[in-house]
């Protein structure tokens, strides 16, 4: 059956591999957000903006992240050791939550960054090697040169919407936790 299959196959091997190759990345996108969706589900249970079952949802997102990446399924023990510690809608599980959040966007390092500025979770220490003027993390992206130098009103304005006196990486977005 096999080897009639991949005789009267309509495509070279190499289209098929290219095939396989998009469709894995294709699942892995897939798993990927499946991971977000679940453990964005279980912050919003502990919020008590729904009325899931939030251990549920923290559970299965971190078992779509584990997917996404080929690991096996969270043991028992595992999902013992990253428990949530307090009953659901009390807003107490928000720092396990962001964690498992930050884990699960790996290696979506736009997706992590917002969420970390959102919660301020994990606790990030900044590089020695810094090049922005604070030594901090950023906070925010900055406009570009040609921005700058094609619309400079505009960028003036957008700076003194944001409530920034300075321009600065440092500045907070406004839905910033901070």
């Amino acid at each position: 059956g096999a080897v009639a299959a991949l005789l009267f196959a309509p495509q070279s091997g190499e289209e098929t591999r290219t095939l396989l190759k998009e469709r894995g990345i294709e699942l892995k996108d897939q798993a990927a957000q499946t991971a977000e969706e679940a453990i964005a589900r279980a912050e919003a249970a502990d919020r008590g903006w729904t009325g899931e079952d939030v251990v549920a949802m923290y559970e299965a997102g971190i078992t779509a992240s584990h997917t996404q990446w080929g690991i096996a399924a969270p043991t028992a023990g595992y999902l013992t050791t990253v428990a949530l510690p307090a009953a659901a809608g009390t807003n107490a599980n928000l720092d396990e939550i962001a964690t498992q959040q930050y884990i699960a966007y790996y290696p979506d390092g736009r997706n992590g960054w917002a969420n970390w500025r959102r919660t301020d979770i994990p606790a990030l220490t900044p590089t020695a090697f810094a090049i922005n003027d604070s030594g901090e993390i950023p906070r925010r992206y900055i406009y570009g040169t040609s921005e700058i130098a094609t619309s400079p009103d505009a960028v003036d304005a957008a700076i003194a919407a944001q409530g920034g006196a300075s321009y600065s990486q440092d500045t907070p977005v406004w839905w910033e936790n901070k």
